[in-house]
């Protein structure tokens, strides 16, 4: 099995003005997805570093179930930020808010269970992301949580299937 890489930079200055000590180059590693009927997909692309920035006049403005976030988008990389109310520890409430960011983000919609995939940040810490895919790209999602496992944003990657 063929282990593709992603290469982004999510820097959002909404982001990094609540949490400063987490501004970093994150890099993707798509190693091997926890067995499901998609696992086979091997994540494809090429890697373009770029600086993601945002300020409020650039974010768009939405909702899911009663959760308001803003979003960005900047080529393949999406950050969705959850400020007035995070998203709790509720896998259909997280999994739905993905598929709403990248429906509205990328105008695709998205199929079949997501799953788990290996990543290493430029500091050579394993983590964990979510994979979905749709009908002509798959997404991995970085979610960053509170202590309390409730998530604030999502970094979304969409990789060539």
């Amino acid at each position: 099995m063929k282990t593709s890489s992603v290469l982004f930079l999510a820097t959002c200055a909404l982001l990094l003005a609540c949490e400063p000590s987490r501004q970093s180059n994150v890099s993707v590693n798509i190693n091997s997805p926890s067995p499901t009927p998609s696992s086979s997909i091997a994540a494809k692309t090429t890697p373009t570093p770029s600086t993601f920035s945002a300020t409020s006049s650039d974010m768009k403005e939405a909702e899911y179930n009663g959760y308001p976030y803003s979003y960005k988008r900047e080529g393949d990389t999406t950050i969705a930020m959850f400020v007035k109310r995070f998203l709790p520890r509720d896998d259909t409430i997280v999994v739905g808010a993905i598929r709403d960011v990248i429906r509205r983000a990328y105008k695709e919609e998205t199929y079949g269970a997501p799953y788990v995939v290996d990543t290493t940040t430029t500091s050579g810490t394993a983590a964990r992301a979510i994979r979905v895919d749709g009908a002509k790209s798959g997404f991995v999602v970085v979610p960053v949580k509170e202590d309390t496992g409730e998530i604030h944003s999502l970094t979304i990657t969409r990789v060539v299937r």
